[in-house]
């Protein structure tokens, strides 16, 4: 399996009993270490790796790769064909988005906020 943009490794920390073995990518440090700090974080059966997700080394082939809640920050053209590539004959890419109902007041505060977004390039998508 291959947990790409891992994050704190919450993906990989459930599946850690139902995969041989994991790679779990993630471009920060501090996500990494909060990974193998968690439950089940410590098993041999994860590999944590240290890289942005376009340049990481991987070891195919999967049977799985997922991305969870994290596709926003991949360069898909770049991303996508390494998925493509290294999938196994009959392997799965997952993409998984959390979804929070919207509130009355958010398009308000994004109206306020936005000016003051790191991103300013950021464009809303639908998975």
């Amino acid at each position: 399996m291959l947990d790409a943009a891992c994050g704190s490794g919450f993906l990989a920390c459930h599946f850690v009993t139902h995969a041989d073995r994991i790679d779990a990518i993630d471009f920060s440090a501090a996500m990494i270490d909060e990974g193998r700090r968690a439950p089940d974080g410590d098993s041999p059966r994860i590999n944590w790796i240290c890289s942005s997700v376009e340049d990481a080394p991987f070891a195919p082939p999967y049977a799985l790769i997922m991305v969870g809640d994290a596709m926003h920050w991949l360069e898909w053209d770049r991303v996508l064909p390494r998925f493509a590539a290294s999938l196994s004959p009959h392997g799965m890419l997952a993409i998984a988005e959390l979804v929070i109902a919207r509130e009355p007041w958010t398009d308000e505060i994004l109206r306020i906020t936005w000016p003051y977004s790191m991103d300013q390039k950021f464009q809303p998508y639908d998975m």
